[in-house]
């Protein structure tokens, strides 16, 4: 039997699977629970993605794109998205346990939008 890849279908960003239609599918399923990361990559793949996120109110991270390998698309998110962290990628699997490891209901939950990491605002 041969196994099912993802080839069918439309591109977008002419990629196949794209993170667009996730983070648009995630955001509208989970809404203010989603948490959109877009690392190194070329184009402006994510950046539709990460705009659904934040206006069903999750949370918007890119990689500092000034590390990045291919900064376009973090470079187009913080373009066109109020992104909530702008993060060295040491930074990201760290804030991802924090912000995942909340309890439900802690009346002292961490701050996950306490900064925005002016070190991309600039870009």
């Amino acid at each position: 039997m041969q196994s099912r890849r993802t080839v069918h279908g439309p591109k977008e960003n002419q990629t196949r699977p794209a993170v667009d239609p996730l983070f648009r599918s995630a955001a509208l399923a989970y809404g203010a629970d989603v948490i959109g990361v877009v690392l190194t990559g070329g184009l402006d793949n994510g950046t539709a993605g990460l705009l659904a996120v934040k206006d069903c109110g999750g949370i918007t991270i890119v990689q500092d794109p000034n590390e990045a390998l291919a900064p376009s698309m973090p470079l187009n998110a913080l373009q066109h998205v109020a992104i909530d962290h702008c993060l060295p990628l040491d930074q990201i699997g760290r804030f991802l346990m924090t912000a995942t490891a909340r309890e439900v209901g802690d009346p002292n939950p961490p701050p996950l939008r306490a900064d925005n990491n002016s070190r991309c605002a600039s870009l």
